[in-house]
């Protein structure tokens, strides 16, 4: 028997409990589920207790220090999942009346489209449509592909978007990535380096399940470049300052490293074969595709791409011509 009121009458299920029941099945981890939900750890615990209580069922259990759902918390996730669809349904319909003042848009990303591309395309959304709830997440290819599949984002931006006939998925923006070096390696500046002549240096990639690192595994397995020595690191950000500290060379997105770059603390290495021509993509469930406000997102994204590259032609337009 769940909580009760002064009155007798049994405590409420609360979408809020929901909200933080499913963050907590996400991560199976309370501290990651607090930093998510910008809450503090003893208060997403009570939640999980209230809705325990109310429900009388238990939903965790912990194994030593980890945390998993019971046969109960599976069977309630799953209606946690859809209770969580269709709020997400209810708002965009709203949104839709309302001409988007109001409603929410949940996005991810891949941790370098997250991390990189998608902060200042979410500022410009936010500017132009400040009544939209906009929520972002990253993680690796892994965790994208399960977000969608759970229906717990409505849009998400990665490369190699899966062939599955029921999402739809749209090229948005080239993504070039590049072998990087610290400005002061031997080979930067020079010529056309061969590939083979990097299996003597220090390689870093990224971890297992990411986007970029599955293209940097096959342009070195083409190039027949051992990686046996290859050192493994789970973000953009460690493998920058690793490679700034002349450690060994890595391939990643221009995209993040376009600071680096600009202040001289990395330098791209005019490898051959590269820079390895990507795309970003944008992918939704089909049953998404015309929610208002990922479709308002997703006409920003193009304006924005086209503004770019009509900056870039201008900008090539403008450099002096070399005379014969």
């Amino acid at each position: 028997m769940g909580p009760r009121y002064s009155s007798g009458v049994p405590a409420p299920l609360t979408l809020h409990q929901l909200t933080v029941f499913r963050a907590v099945a996400r991560h199976l981890n309370y501290t990651r589920a607090a930093d998510d939900l910008h809450l503090t750890q003893p208060a997403v615990s009570r939640q999980v207790q209230l809705l325990e209580n109310t429900l009388g069922v238990q939903l965790f259990e912990r194994i030593g220090r980890r945390v998993r759902l019971t046969d109960a918390g599976a069977d309630v996730l799953s209606y946690a999942q859809r209770i969580g669809q269709l709020q997400a349904e209810l708002e965009a319909v709203l949104g839709a009346r309302n001409g988007l003042q109001r409603g929410s848009l949940r996005l991810i990303g891949t941790t370098t489209a997250g991390e990189y591309l998608l902060p200042p395309l979410v500022a410009d959304f936010r500017r132009v449509h400040p009544g939209i709830h906009v929520s972002l997440r990253v993680g690796n290819r892994e965790v994208v592909l399960a977000a969608l599949a759970n229906g717990e984002v409505d849009l998400a931006v990665m490369g190699r978007p899966p062939a599955r006939a029921d999402w739809d998925s749209v090229s948005i923006m080239p993504n070039e990535l590049v072998a990087i070096a610290q400005t002061g390696h031997p080979l930067v500046g020079g010529g056309l380096v061969a590939p083979a002549r990097l299996a003597s240096e220090t390689i870093f990639l990224r971890e297992t399940g990411s986007g970029t690192r599955l293209a940097a595994e096959d342009f070195w397995r083409q190039a027949g470049v051992p990686l046996d020595t290859a050192v493994e690191l789970g973000s953009d950000s460690a493998i920058k300052q690793v490679v700034m500290a002349g450690l060994g060379i890595s391939i990643l997105s221009r995209q993040a490293i376009d600071l680096e770059l600009s202040v001289r603390r990395l330098a791209v290495l005019p490898v051959e074969g590269m820079p390895l021509r990507r795309e970003w993509f944008l992918v939704c469930p089909a049953e998404r595709h015309s929610q208002p406000a990922g479709l308002a997102f997703r006409r920003l994204v193009e304006r924005t791409v086209q503004v770019q590259k009509a900056t870039a032609h201008a900008t090539a337009d403008d450099k002096p011509t070399r005379q014969a």
